[in-house]
């Protein structure tokens, strides 16, 4: 199965054919599909799809609906939310990639004290998630918010603590082992996992985050990369949820 991910109002405004970008002709080609024989979906990344088929009378760079086709809705999974400061470099894609694969639905940066400046671009960002998304054949991507201050994050834990369950990475925190232990899985309830820079937190925003509801859990005996981190954190809301 192959996803080609692109908004509703953009089908509408050209229902027949839809090209293929180079990068979906190009990761076709990297899993060597026979897209004329391969199952393909067009789908908006917010759960909705709709069978599709090319246009074989085309370069075979173009898609077509396929005739009274049926739309499905599929549901959300539940929420997995990553706070998170920014890694360097490239470390960046790897991040988002496993993260996606994972069932990340939304990836919220955080500029903590010891948080080190790096390129943010959303744009390219989801052009990663959508390969990530289409490899790993899920139906919805996450959503990309903008740099979020710490004093902004602060709030967002305040604000949401009785909806969302945050945990709080951190080295001295409860093990996730006896945490799991005494968790009851809540596939409905929205988790979030908040990851600070690799020089660590510092002692202000430990107490602070906590004093407003996170819940302080330890992954590792380790000092993790952040995007190890975050790959590990995930992974950990998958057990609770």
């Amino acid at each position: 199965m192959f996803l080609i991910y692109r908004s509703f109002d953009e089908f509408r405004a050209l229902p027949t054919t839809i090209k293929l970008t180079l990068d979906e002709i190009s990761h076709l080609k990297a899993r060597r599909f026979n897209i004329t024989k391969s199952e393909i979906w067009l789908c908006d990344g917010c759960g909705k799809a709709a069978p599709a088929k090319l246009n074989e009378s085309s370069n075979k760079s173009q898609l077509c609906i396929v005739p009274n086709y049926e739309m499905t809705q599929y549901k959300q999974e539940p929420s997995k939310i990553v706070f998170s400061a920014l890694p360097k470099g490239s470390r960046i894609d790897t991040l988002v990639e496993k993260s996606t694969e994972l069932g990340m639905t939304r990836l919220i940066p955080v500029g903590f004290e010891r948080s080190i400046r790096v390129q943010y671009s959303i744009n390219r960002l989801k052009r990663i998630a959508i390969q990530a998304a289409n490899q790993s054949q899920r139906w919805h991507l996450p959503v990309f918010e903008p740099i979020l201050e710490f004093e902004d994050l602060v709030s967002r834990v305040t604000e949401s603590i009785d909806e969302i369950n945050f945990y709080l990475l951190d080295k001295l925190g409860q093990p996730a082992r006896t945490l799991i232990e005494k968790t009851k899985p809540n596939s409905a309830w929205p988790t979030a996992v908040i990851i600070g820079p690799e020089g660590g937190l510092t002692d202000v925003e430990l107490v602070t985050l906590k004093e407003a509801g996170a819940l302080s859990i330890s992954l590792s005996d380790s000092i993790l990369r952040i995007e190890t981190a975050v790959i590990a954190g995930i992974t950990f809301l998958n057990v609770v949820n």
